[in-house]
């Protein structure tokens, strides 16, 4: 009894001093010429990550957070993370929202797919050497090569400025099509 009591304390103490691990996450959409190299920052001891990724060939950037939403039953017992499963949700400076699942093969490694707003289907793998990753890439972008470009979201904010659209509210005053709006109403007043 005392050796497995000393064990969990030496496992909860290790976990506690060492649980951010940071390793490659690299990913890509099925059906458009982009792939997406970055970073997951992980702590392993609450489940959760900040992961970083760059688009190799549009430098869109994204960012976002996962966590682990199953752990296997032994994993309460072992110190193991594999068929732990997760979603993760990514943010990109595009306008994208790309939600996702992944299963765990280690505490460092797995893989997962998930979809933007739009429907489109983005793949990934994490926990890669720097050669696997490196590998990966080149392989994935000479694939990716022969795909149309990734279209852009649409940002309503921006596609009203750049085509000078505005939307307000108002009213008409006469069926000579006079129409009093709350700006101009605050002209009258002032």
């Amino acid at each position: 009894m005392k050796k497995i009591l000393i064990f969990f304390i030496s496992t909860i103490w290790i976990l506690s001093m060492g649980c951010s691990v940071k390793y490659p996450v690299i990913g890509s959409f099925s059906n458009y010429n982009e792939v997406f190299k970055g970073q997951v920052d992980s702590n392993l001891l609450t489940g959760t990550s900040y992961i970083e990724v760059n688009a190799q060939v549009t430098n869109v950037k994204c960012f976002g957070n996962s966590s682990v939403t199953y752990i296997p039953p032994i994993s309460y017992i072992l110190p193991v993370c594999r068929g732990q499963r997760g979603i993760a949700m990514l943010r990109c400076d595009d306008g994208r929202i790309v939600d996702s699942h992944w299963i765990a093969q280690s505490c460092t490694s797995g893989f997962g797919s998930g979809y933007d707003q739009k429907g489109n289907r983005f793949t990934f793998t994490f926990g890669m050497t720097e050669t696997e990753a490196k590998a990966y890439i080149d392989k994935e972008l000479t694939i990716a090569a022969t795909k149309p470009d990734l279209p852009p979201i649409y940002k309503p904010k921006e596609t009203r400025k750049e085509k000078g659209f505005n939307t307000g509210t108002g009213f008409f005053v006469s069926n000579d099509g006079y129409l009093i709006t709350k700006v101009l109403h605050f002209l009258v007043s002032a």
